[in-house]
């Protein structure tokens, strides 16, 4: 004797039928996108380089490089290695470089390296050593020299000086 019937088409009917349910959100996902953010806790050690295509949380240490689309250093968080993305917010510890087209360094922030950026904050209390140059081109890797203020100033006085002899 078999527990289940089936009718003329050949379907169960001993279970009322549901509807496919939409499925959860992944954990780490950002809402209303469908990026997923990877997420490196505190109390996780991670020694080499890390890549994603997406948003990197960091909340743990990091020994290398960390490149990803947008990349969040939280307040207990350390990197020992480069930076690279298109967005870079720092509240914990970078000991290395930042690449990135915009830049922002909370009041628990502290930066050792230089950072090229496009654009760039630093909130009050926050610890910067080292060159900020604003000069980042995604790929380009071309950096331009700035001139000294003492070159442009000494041009500006023999300037004036011609100026007024003329006269």
């Amino acid at each position: 004797m078999s527990m289940f019937t089936k009718n003329d088409q050949g379907t169960d009917q001993s279970r009322p039928r549901q509807e496919p349910q939409q499925a959860a959100p992944a954990a780490g996902s950002v809402p209303g996108t469908h990026q997923v953010v990877s997420v490196i806790s505190p109390g996780l050690t991670v020694t080499g380089n890390l890549e994603s295509e997406g948003s990197i949380q960091v909340d743990g240490k990091i020994e290398g490089d960390v490149r990803g689309q947008s990349v969040v250093v939280g307040e207990g968080a350390t990197i020992k290695g480069a930076v690279y993305g298109d967005t870079v917010k720092v509240s914990g510890t970078i000991d290395g470089k930042i690449e990135a087209q915009s830049v922002s360094v909370t009041r628990s922030g502290h930066m050792t390296g230089d950072i090229i950026h496009e654009r760039l904050e630093i909130e009050a209390g926050a610890h910067v050593d080292g060159h900020c140059q604003p000069t980042y081109k995604k790929g380009a890797g071309k950096v331009t020299q700035l001139k000294p203020a003492a070159e442009t100033s000494s041009k500006a006085s023999d300037s004036s000086k011609t100026a007024s002899a003329d006269t």
